[in-house]
């Protein structure tokens, strides 16, 4: 009867200390796996806020951690495709730039071309074999020919003003 009872408590007494060592290392797992779920949580926040140039440490070789080498490359590729996006709204931008520069220089062209074509014009009928022009016909010529150069000195002014920053936009 003694024995049994020595058996007993020393069987309780075990039980006990293995219930605590049990209790122990299941709440150290717990707690270890709480704090890496909350570190890749954060993790994760940060990502989605903008910050992808940090990796997460990741010490684990279960689901836990495939789960953070997972976000650790989806950080990488989101970080590679904004890259890339910034990269195609450059050339995007570099090109409209480019296709306003060439409808302004087309407009110029325009502009400057039609008043050099009727200058021309008036000297050609002035030179015209076998026949000198009259007086009114120079003094209309001379005319049409001011008249062409200042249309021609405008539309240059009016390109100087439209590539000038405005007073506003200057950055003192």
């Amino acid at each position: 009867h003694r024995q049994h009872d020595a058996v007993t408590v020393e069987s309780l007494l075990l039980a006990m200390l293995g219930a605590v060592v049990f209790g122990t290392l299941g709440a150290w797992f717990i707690g270890k796996l709480t704090s890496d779920i909350r570190q890749l949580e954060e993790h994760a926040r940060r990502i989605v806020h903008g910050a992808r140039g940090v990796q997460l440490d990741v010490r684990r070789h279960d689901e836990l951690g495939r789960l953070m080498l997972a976000v650790n490359r989806m950080a990488e590729d989101l970080d590679e495709r904004e890259k890339r996006l910034e990269l195609d709204a450059q050339r995007r931008s570099h090109q409209d730039k480019m296709l306003a520069v060439g409808a302004l220089a087309a407009g110029v062209a325009h502009e400057v071309n039609n008043p050099l074509a009727v200058i021309a014009g008036v000297a050609q009928e002035w030179r015209r074999p076998g026949r000198a022009p009259s007086a009114d016909e120079l003094a209309e010529g001379a005319q049409l020919i001011l008249s062409q150069t200042e249309r021609a000195a405008q539309a240059t002014r009016h390109l100087a003003e439209a590539a000038a920053p405005e007073l506003s936009e200057l950055d003192w």
